[in-house]
């Protein structure tokens, strides 16, 4: 059951044991002027002209200060401004006038539950029910009063099971009831901070700190839950200035204490690794910022920075997969990071996921919308444009930056490995198998040597483009010619036979010379 507090429950009774012998007039009072007065609040009232109408009712009680009705009226208008500690005061004045003043009890009890003060507002509604006991309206309020305590039960069970989610729905049934009850405001703004609604606490503890004027005990509890609110939008310095004035206030408050030295470590962890990859120490940098997200699991938009910033010491370090994973635990944090979405599609494409990072850059620019993201888009969708030819570089084994003797090696070494007269012995299909590469490896060769070709290659233009482009394309290309020039045969019309005539090598040794032989040329395989 509800215990009231402890200060407020004296005052109460205090007042309510005065009440037995105050009377219902000021016999120094002008009571025929006050109550003309008084009608006029009550008219101004009923015009919603409340600020008049408290005018006229304090004129009323300056002339006669000892009818209970005054301050009753004057109570009603103060509600009507949301003024419930004004209202409070008047209201708990005209009881100790009148203890037998019904009105006055049962609108002493709509504010303290209002107010959020449960206990008492019990015991003015129990004491309507003894001036009257058949008053619906008291008996009805105590029956919300009860649903309260339950509701506020619900809301410690579900935050004990971990369901912050519900315990707040709970939380929220009560505020319909007592929507200016700074403690439940200070709950509710403690809910929405675990559930990461960090904008909206900060705006009620906004309100709060400009609408309460509770004493220095939950001033240090409204500081230290605005600080939270900022710290958890990574504004840590304005944080931090928040819990060094709530230790200033309460400095017994080890959550302030705990939540400063918190913040302080997470900047000073991020400043560090930061510094490692600034000086291209990739290792190192990856080791602090795993320290890092260590500190405050809750803090996700902190986490998600470190997760992306690791992914980019981990891409530098060719660690593809723990990078993807990186970029994935940023997002799935923060949806909306535009960061982590680039270096996402920039691991997937590293990883040739071209397609994936093809979407990745969509999202990004349906969430970010900007010339930058849509040129970064345009990138990922023809880098899988030149997925989906072949890969000349790859067909030679070389980076994009190969120089003319490196490709010349590689194709070496390629046309050498699948030249066909190697595979004599091989099964049809594998002999088709390893033409199809010779030819590969031939068309690479003559693409990325030739100067024009390749940079148009590069630009990505199809290889149909290219052989109609006027630019000399690949049309008829010979590999045998290729191979044979390469080596130093000769041309003639001996040597090997065309794969574009589709005859099929046979043999493990050809040496040149004589009828269809190439003159001047002799190679072997082994």
């Amino acid at each position: 059951s509800f215990q009231p507090r402890t200060a407020s429950q004296q005052s109460f009774s205090k007042l309510s044991a005065q009440s037995r012998q105050s009377q219902m007039s000021d016999p120094d009072g002008d009571t025929d002027l006050a109550e003309k007065v008084k009608a006029e609040g009550n008219a101004l009232f009923a015009q919603k002209k409340y600020t008049d109408a408290i005018r006229c009712y304090d004129r009323a009680i300056e002339l006669s200060s000892r009818v209970a009705s005054y301050y009753g009226n004057r109570a009603a208008a103060y509600i009507m401004l949301s003024r419930y500690h004004d209202a409070l005061k008047d209201c708990r004045t005209s009881v100790s006038i009148d203890s037998n003043f019904l009105k006055g009890y049962l609108r002493l009890g709509k504010v303290l539950l209002n107010l959020g003060e449960f206990s008492e507002s019990v015991i003015a509604f129990q004491k309507a029910l003894v001036l009257d006991s058949s008053c619906h309206e008291a008996e009805q309020q105590l029956l919300m009063l009860k649903d309260i305590e339950d509701q506020l039960s619900s809301v410690e069970k579900r935050l004990s099971g971990g369901d912050a989610r519900t315990a707040l729905y709970h939380l929220d049934r009560c505020l319909q009831s007592a929507p200016h009850s700074t403690r439940l405001r200070l709950r509710r703004a403690e809910l929405l901070i675990e559930l990461g609604r960090h904008d909206e606490a900060a705006m009620l503890t906004t309100d709060l700190v400009r609408l309460d004027s509770s004493g220095p005990e939950v001033a240090s509890e409204l500081l230290l839950l605005r600080g939270l609110s900022l710290y958890y939008q990574e504004m840590h310095e304005k944080a931090q200035q928040h819990f060094a004035q709530a230790l200033k206030m309460n400095p017994d408050c080890e959550k302030a204490k705990a939540a400063f030295k918190r913040s302080k470590r997470l900047a000073a962890a991020k400043d560090e690794a930061n510094s490692l990859i600034k000086d291209k120490n990739y290792e190192a940098a990856c080791t602090a910022y795993t320290n890092a997200l260590l500190i405050d699991p809750k803090h996700d938009a902190y986490n998600a920075k470190v997760h992306c910033n690791r992914a980019l010491s981990l891409l530098h370090l060719d660690r593809l997969q723990e990078a993807l994973e990186d970029c994935q635990a940023a997002l799935n944090l923060q949806p909306d990071y535009a960061n982590a979405m680039k270096r996402l599609a920039q691991v997937q494409q590293r990883l040739e996921q071209f397609e994936e990072a093809v979407k990745t850059c969509e999202e990004l620019q349906r969430r970010h919308p900007s010339r930058e993201n849509r040129a970064f888009l345009q990138e990922a969708q023809l880098a899988l444009k030149k997925s989906k030819r072949k890969c000349y570089y790859k067909i030679l084994g070389v980076g994009q930056t190969a120089s003319d003797d490196e490709i010349k090696r590689a194709y070496k070494k390629k046309a050498l490995l699948h030249h066909p007269d190697r595979h004599s012995s091989a099964t049809e299909e594998q002999k088709r198998a390893e033409e199809t590469a010779f030819k590969d490896v031939g068309e690479a060769y003559s693409v990325l040597t030739d100067p024009q070709k390749r940079r148009r290659y590069d630009a990505g233009e199809d290889l149909e483009d290219m052989q109609q482009g006027g630019a000399g394309g690949f049309n008829g290309m010979d590999p045998n010619q290729i191979f044979a020039q390469f080596f130093g045969g000769g041309g003639g019309g001996g040597g090997f036979p065309s794969f574009h005539q589709q005859q099929h090598f046979h043999g493990g040794h050809h040496r040149g010379g004589g009828a269809g032989g190439m003159p001047g040329f002799s190679f072997s395989f082994g």
